[in-house]
C-alpha cells in the first residue's frame, strides 16, 4: 500500500513514501488514535508502515528504515531525508534514532518543538504543549557514534552577516492556522528537548558554521557528544539554560567553542572538554549565570577559557575545573572577565594571570607552572543596569581576592568526578541486557487505561534494568526500587509514570501523602532513573507526591522530572482563543487566576499565602524529597507546579542526609509555598547553577553544613520584605555564589528591589545579617 503525507515546512511542502507491510500481512496495527498521549494527527497508519516496526513499538523512528532511508554511508547529500525523518518523529511523538554511520548534509536540520495549540481535551495524559520535544539520540551499540558531517563550502555557511547552524533546535510561538509564512522563532516554550549521543562534524569552507544551536529551557540537555567546529565559527550557538544543561560533551575547534549570548538565562556545563579554539573556549553574554563545573580545557597561546561580557547582566561560576595552555605566554589568561566571577579549585597551568578583569585589574599572577586557585570572586561596575556586587565573608563584606598555591598536575578525574555515567555500559535500549515492561512476562499496556502497578514492580523485582518504552503507565501504588535498580525510558515526555488515584490505592489520603517512586535506603545504592517523565493529572490525582529518593554512592537521575496535566483554568484560555506566551497577557492571566476559589479561598501569587489546610485538595508536602541516605546525583532538576498548592508545599525538600548529594541545574519556579527548595539538617550538598522565577524564596537552609550553591539567574524577585531569596537558619560552612536576579524596577510585576536578597538567622531565630538591599552578591560565605 502507497501512501504519501504532506506536511508545511516553513512554506515547504515535504513529501514522505511509504510501503505498508504489516497492513498487506493483515498484522494487527500497533498505532491508534487511542494513544494515551495524544498523536492527535491525520495520518496514524503512516506509522504503522515504518520500515523498522521494533524500534517505533518503542518509540523511536529508524532514520535509516523505510519510508526515509537516510544513507548513513557519507557518500549522498541526505539533508532532505533527514529532515524528513526529524520531523516526522517529532510530529508522531517520537524519538529519531541514528544508527552508526556518517550523515552528510549542506543545510541546516532544523528540530523544532510541538506546535502551540495541539491540546486536546480527550488525551487527558498529554502535557502542556511545551513538552512535545523534539529528541534525537544515536546509536549506543559500541560501533561509534553517528555522525552528522556537514560538506565543504556548503552555500549560506560563508555568509558574514549571520552564523548558520548545522543542527538547530527552538520552539515556535505560532499555531498551525497563524498567517506567517515564516514562523517566530523563541526558546522559552522548547522544553525537553534532547540531543544524545550524535557527533557533528563541520568540514573546511564553512566559516560562518556553528556545529549546534539550542536556544532552549526546562528540561532541555544536549549529552554525550562530540561537536568539531574545525575551520567553522563555534561548536554550539546559544545554550540550554533555564532547567536545561549541557552533561559529557567535547567541542573541538572553531573560532569560539561555545558562544552563548542571548539565550535562556542561566546555564550549566558539566563535563565538558575544550580544545583547539583559535578565539576563546567560551565567549559568555547571556542572563543570570553561567556554572562550569567539571570541565577541561586545553588552550592554545593566548586563548581565553571564558570571554565574558556585561550587556544583559550575567556572572560565572567556575568549580572543580583544569585550564592548560600548550605553552607559556605573557597574554595567556584563563579568565578575560567582562562580568563577575567567582572559582572554586580551578588548575591553572602557564597562565600569565588567572583572571583579567575589564578594566585591566589583574587577579592572580602564577610564579609556578601549575597553581590551584583555592578560592576568588570579583565583582564587576559597569553593567547596563547599575546593580551592586558585593562579597560578603562571615558578615563582612569584602574586596575582589584570589587565594591560589603552587601545586602538581592533577589528576585527570574532572569529569569523571561530576558525570557518573559510562556510555559504554549506561541502559539503552539498542543494547541488550534490560526488560521491556510490555514484553511477557509482564505485558504492561502503557495506554493509560490499564492498572500498570503490578507489571512494573514486578518487571523492578526481578531484573536490574527495565525499560519502559513510549507510553503512559497508569499506577496505583507506589513503584519500589532496589539498590541496583536501573529504570529509564524514552524522554521525561513520552514515557511516563502516572500515578491515580483508586479505592484502595496509596494515593488517596492527602494526610498521608505517597510518592510515585521511592528508592531502596541504601548508602552505597547504584539506582538509575533516566528519560522517565512522572506525570501528574491535577485533577484526577492529589494524595501524591513524585519521588522519595533515599539511595545514596554514584545514583543518579537523569532528565527525569515530575510533569503536569491540564486544570480548567487551562482549558479556559483555549476556549477565550488565548494561547500562552503567543497573545495572552498578564491581565489575562490575573483574571483568570481568580476562578481558582476552592471554598471560597483564592489561591494567591503571593508564597506562604496559600491556606496550610488540605480541605480544598491543596498539596502541603514536597514534590521530592530527600532523606535516609539519599545522596549521589541528580541531573538538570525541573519542578514546574503552580496550581494547588499549600503553605509547605516545596519543588524539593532535603532532610537529615550526609550525602554527598549534586544538582546539576535545576529549574525553580512557582512555588506557592515558603521555599522552592527547603534543607534541614542536611550535609555536604552542592547545587551547581539555577533558575529562579516568581516569588518563593529560592533556597531555606535550617541546621546545614557544607552547603555550596553557584550561579542564580531569572526575573524572580521576593515581594515578602521579612523574607529575602535565600534564608539561612543556624548553619555553617555555606557558600552562595553570583545571585544574579535579573535586574528589576521598583515594583515592576510586585517584585521590589528593596528586599534583601540574603538573610541569616542564629539557632534562635534572630536575624544577624542581610545583604545590600537591591545588591546582586557575587559570594556569600559562611564558615563553620
Amino acid at each position: 500500500m502507497l501512501r504519501s503525507m504532506v506536511f508545511p515546512l516553513f512554506g515547504v511542502q515535504v513529501l514522505w513514501v511509504g510501503m505498508s507491510a504489516y497492513a498487506a500481512a493483515g498484522a494487527l496495527e500497533p498505532f491508534s488514535m487511542a494513544d494515551p498521549l495524544g498523536i492527535n494527527v491525520e495520518d496514524v497508519a503512516a506509522l504503522n508502515e515504518l520500515g523498522n516496526q521494533p524500534l517505533a513499538r518503542l518509540g523511536y523512528v529508524d532514520v535509516t528504515a523505510a519510508p526515509f532511508h537516510v544513507d548513513g554511508s557519507g557518500e549522498t547529500d541526505v539533508t532532505v531525508s533527514l529532515q524528513e525523518a526529524i520531523t516526522f518523529a517529532r510530529h508522531h511523538k517520537m524519538a529519531a534514532y541514528l544508527p552508526a554511520g556518517t550523515y552528510r548534509v549542506s543545510d541546516t536540520i532544523r528540530c523544532f518543538g510541538g506546535w502551540r495549540d495541539y491540546r486536546d481535551e480527550q488525551y487527558r495524559y498529554l502535557p502542556h504543549v511545551d513538552f512535545w520535544p523534539c529528541v534525537v539520540v544515536g546509536d549506543t551499540r559500541g560501533a561509534g557514534r553517528p555522525r552528522i558531517v556537514l560538506a565543504a563550502n556548503s552555500p549560506d555557511f560563508n555568509n558574514p552577516a549571520f552564523l548558520k547552524p548545522v543542527v538547530q533546535f527552538f520552539a515556535r510561538s505560532w499555531r498551525r492556522d497563524a498567517s506567517e509564512e515564516i514562523p517566530r522563532l523563541d526558546g522559552s516554550p522548547a522544553f525537553n528537548q534532547l540531543f544524545k549521543g550524535v557527533d557533528i562534524e563541520i568540514e573546511p569552507g564553512n566559516p560562518r558554521a556553528t556545529a549546534l544551536f539550542m536556544d532552549s529551557a526546562e528540561g532541555a540537555t544536549i549529552q554525550d557528544c562530540t561537536l568539531d567546529a574545525g575551520e567553522g565559527y563555534a561548536c554550539l550557538e546559544r545554550c540550554p539554560g533555564s532547567g536545561g544543561a549541557v552533561f559529557n560533551v567535547e567541542m573541538r575547534g572553531g573560532r569560539v567553542g561555545a558562544v552563548m549570548n542571548g539565550a535562556r538565562p542561566s546555564a550549566t556545563l558539566a563535563g565538558v572538554r575544550f580544545r583547539g579554539q583559535r578565539e576563546a573556549a567560551i565567549h559568555y553574554d547571556q542572563r543570570g549565570g553561567l556554572t562550569v563545573v567539571g570541565c577541561t580545557f586545553d588552550l592554545a597561546p593566548g586563548v581565553p577559557a571564558v570571554r565574558s561580557r556585561d550587556t544583559r547582566h550575567g556572572a560565572l561560576s567556575v568549580v572543580d575545573t583544569r585550564i592548560a595552555f600548550s605553552q607559556a605566554d605573557p597574554g595567556n589568561v584563563a579568565f578575560d572577565a567582562g562580568t563577575a566571577f567567582y572559582l572554586r579549585d580551578v588548575y591553572v597551568h602557564q597562565a600569565a594571570a588567572v583572571l583579567k578583569t575589564e578594566g585591566g585589574r589583574v587577579l592572580g599572577s602564577p610564579e609556578h607552572e601549575w597553581v590551584r586557585v583555592d578560592e576568588a570572586a570579583v565583582g564587576h561596575d559597569s553593567y547596563p543596569i547599575p546593580i551592586d556586587t558585593p562579597i560578603y565573608i562571615d558578615g563582612e563584606e569584602r574586596g575582589a581576592f584570589c587565594r591560589m598555591e603552587p601545586c602538581a598536575e592533577p589528576e585527570d578525574g574532572f569529569v569523571r568526578r561530576h558525570i557518573f555515567w559510562d556510555e559504554s555500559t549506561a541502559p539503552a535500549f539498542d543494547r541488550a541486557g534490560y526488560v521491556n515492561v510490555k514484553d511477557a512476562p509482564y505485558h504492561a499496556r502503557g495506554d493509560g487505561e490499564t492498572d500498570d502497578t503490578e507489571a512494573l514492580q514486578r518487571a523492578i523485582d526481578e531484573h536490574e534494568v527495565v525499560f519502559l518504552p513510549k507510553g503512559a503507565y497508569r499506577i496505583t501504588r507506589t513503584l519500589r526500587l532496589r539498590p541496583e535498580t536501573k529504570l529509564f525510558g524514552v524522554s521525561p515526555s513520552y514515557s511516563l509514570i502516572v500515578p491515580m488515584e483508586v479505592s484502595g490505592g496509596d494515593f488517596m489520603d492527602p494526610a498521608d501523602p505517597r510518592p510515585a517512586i521511592r528508592t531502596a535506603d541504601r548508602k552505597d545504592a547504584d539506582t538509575v532513573l533516566e528519560f522517565v517523565g512522572i506525570y501528574l493529572p491535577r485533577e484526577l490525582v492529589h494524595a501524591v507526591y513524585a519521588l522519595d529518593w533515599r539511595c545514596g554512592g554514584r545514583s543518579r537521575l537523569r532528565c527525569a522530572h515530575p510533569l503536569f496535566g491540564y486544570t480548567e483554568l487551562d482549558w479556559e484560555f483555549k476556549r477565550q482563543d488565548l494561547y500562552p506566551w503567543d497573545n495572552w497577557s498578564w491581565e489575562d492571566m490575573g483574571a483568570m487566576a481568580t476562578m481558582l476559589e476552592p471554598d471560597g479561598v483564592r489561591h494567591r501569587s503571593i508564597p506562604g499565602f496559600a491556606p496550610d489546610t488540605s480541605r480544598d485538595r491543596r498539596r502541603n508536602w514536597p514534590m521530592q524529597l530527600v532523606r535516609g541516605h539519599g545522596g549521589g546525583a541528580w541531573y538538570a532538576m525541573w519542578a514546574n507546579s503552580t496550581w494547588g498548592q499549600g503553605a509547605r508545599y516545596r519543588q524539593l525538600r532535603v532532610e537529615g542526609i550526609d550525602g554527598p548529594f549534586a544538582i546539576y541545574h535545576a529549574q525553580l519556579q512557582y512555588s506557592r509555598g515558603e521555599a522552592e527548595i527547603e534543607m534541614v539538617g542536611a550535609r555536604n550538598v552542592s547545587i551547581y547553577g539555577t533558575k529562579k522565577e516568581m516569588d518563593a524564596p529560592v533556597l531555606v537552609l535550617r541546621d546545614c553544613e557544607n552547603v555550596l550553591y553557584t550561579g542564580n539567574g531569572g526575573p524572580g524577585m521576593s515581594v515578602v520584605p521579612e523574607w529575602g531569596h535565600y534564608r539561612i537558619f543556624n548553619s555553617r560552612a555555606i557558600t552562595l555564589a553570583n545571585l544574579f536576579f535579573d535586574p528589576r524596577p521598583e515594583g515592576a510585576h510586585g517584585r521590589s528591589e528593596s528586599v534583601p536578597i540574603v538573610r541569616v538567622y542564629d539557632g534562635q531565630g534572630r536575624e544577624t545579617f542581610w545583604s545590600e538591599p537591591g545588591a546582586r552578591p557575587v559570594l556569600f560565605k559562611r564558615t563553620p
